[in-house]
């Protein structure tokens, strides 16, 4: 009998991470996102990831607390040109809404 070959799930996700591009690295960098604060800089045309020919924005967002957390998001999403400095937005942990 043949035994199936096991690949842990923490080798399977670095090669997903390592291996994609485009809009699924996005989609991917989301996922475990989470903060709720208000858009304190924001720049155009990142690659991200850093090796791919993908442009996204880059957020920078304080929350209450003080904190700044830096948010990659795909041109398209937010306003009809991005969320703007200024704005209010949050993510929940594990949704993409």
């Amino acid at each position: 009998m043949l035994k199936k070959p096991h690949v842990p799930p923490a080798v399977a996700l670095i090669t997903i991470l390592l291996a994609s591009s485009g809009d699924s690295a996005i989609v991917i960098g989301h996922l475990p996102t989470q903060f709720d604060g208000v858009v304190v800089t924001r720049t155009e045309d990142v690659h991200y990831p850093p090796w791919t020919r993908t442009r996204a924005r880059k957020y920078v967002i304080r929350e209450s607390d003080g904190r700044e957390r830096v948010y990659y998001a795909d041109p398209s999403e937010g306003e009809l040109d991005g969320f703007p400095i200024g704005a209010t937005i949050s993510k929940q942990r594990w949704h993409l809404d």
